[in-house]
């Protein structure tokens, strides 16, 4: 590309019956026009994930293919990400201590 990537990697925490393409199609459909791909790079049960839920750590990349695109677009991006994996999946950003 002519203009450079911008890549944000999500942590969700969301129900085991969740299969990854619905939490895919929601963050695809919310993340806008600038929202290239959506891909996974990591999968987590274990002791730290409350029981009946997994983590999947979701990588997405943006995009403009006129333009640079600002750090606040690509917020303002991630945030509709969030609200529409919360409110149609209950998939929540884990929490790290």
């Amino acid at each position: 590309p002519r203009f450079p990537l911008i890549t944000r990697d999500l942590n969700f925490v969301l129900p085991e019956t969740l299969p990854e393409p619905d939490l895919a199609a929601v963050a695809s459909a919310a993340g806008g026009r600038l929202l290239q791909s959506v891909s996974f790079s990591g999968q987590y049960r274990g002791r730290q994930i409350e029981p009946g839920h997994k983590s999947y750590v979701m990588t997405c990349r943006f995009l403009a293919p006129d333009r640079t695109l600002t750090a606040e677009e690509v917020d303002d991006a991630v945030r509709s990400i969030l609200s529409a994996c919360e409110n149609q999946l209950s998939a929540r950003l884990r929490q790290t201590t």
